[in-house]
C-alpha cells in the first residue's frame, strides 16, 4: 500500500484549516478586502460585507486611499445569545471575555431579596430588557425596553432612581409581609411592593409614584 504523503496527512487530521482558503479572524478580513479593492476586485470585496450591508451597496474608496498594509489591529469582539429571558452578549477585550448585558435576563428571583437586588441591577446597569422579566406578567405587555428607559433614565428622576437601588444594593430594605405573595419593602422613604408569581418574585409598583414615576 502506498504511504500518504506528509503534507496531505497533515491536511486530512486538519480539515478544516485546509479546506478553507478564505479570511478567517477579522483581521484577516479587513485586509483581504483592502487587498480586493486596490486589486480592482470588488465582487471580491462585496462578497466579504454582511446581507445588510450588502444591501446598502457601499461607495468604494479609491485604491489610492487606501493605507498598503491596513492598519488592522482587533479591539474587541462580540457574541450573542437569544433565549426566553432575552438577549445575553458577551464582548472580548484586551481583558478576555466579559458579559456586556443580558446577564440579569437567566436569574430567577426565588425570594423577595433576590427580586430586590435584582431590580437594584438592572437600574444601576440600564438594562431594560433585563428589567422586563421583573415586571408581573399582567403588566409585562404594557411596555417595552424603550418605556422603560424613558422612564429610569429621565433626567428629572434618574438620581432618585440610582439613590434607591444603592440603598438596596447595600440591603438597606425592611420586609413587611402582607401574605405569601405579596410583600412591601421599605427602602429609605419609598416602598417597592412585590407579588410572587410561577416564574418567581416580581416588582410590582414603586411608591410613592410622583417622586419615581412621575417626575
Amino acid at each position: 500500500m502506498r504511504s500518504i504523503p506528509p503534507a496531505l496527512l497533515t491536511c486530512a487530521l486538519l480539515l478544516p484549516a485546509c479546506a478553507s482558503t478564505g479570511p478567517v479572524t477579522p483581521v484577516e478580513v479587513v485586509e483581504a478586502q483592502g487587498a480586493a479593492i486596490r486589486g480592482g476586485d470588488l465582487a471580491a470585496a462585496h462578497a466579504l460585507l454582511t446581507p445588510e450591508a450588502q444591501a446598502i451597496a457601499p461607495p468604494w474608496p479609491p485604491a489610492a486611499r487606501l493605507a498598503a498594509p491596513l492598519d488592522t489591529t482587533e479591539a474587541s469582539r462580540t457574541a450573542r445569545w437569544d433565549g426566553a429571558g432575552g438577549p445575553l452578549v458577551l464582548e472580548r477585550g484586551p481583558g478576555g471575555w466579559q458579559i456586556r448585558a443580558g446577564v440579569l435576563g437567566l436569574m430567577r428571583a426565588g425570594t423577595p431579596e433576590e427580586a430586590l437586588t435584582s431590580f437594584a441591577l438592572v437600574l444601576l446597569s440600564h438594562d431594560y430588557r433585563a428589567l422586563l422579566g421583573l415586571l408581573p406578567e399582567r403588566e409585562r405587555p404594557a411596555w417595552t425596553a424603550e418605556r422603560l428607559a424613558a422612564v429610569f433614565d429621565h433626567p428629572a428622576a434618574r438620581a432618585r432612581w440610582v439613590a434607591l437601588a444603592q440603598i438596596l444594593r447595600a440591603n438597606g430594605s425592611v420586609l413587611t409581609w402582607t401574605d405569601r405573595t405579596r410583600v412591601r419593602a421599605s427602602v429609605g422613604e419609598a416602598t417597592v411592593i412585590l407579588v410572587r408569581e410561577d416564574s418567581g418574585w416580581k416588582v410590582f409598583d414603586v411608591l410613592p409614584a410622583t417622586v419615581y414615576t412621575r417626575p
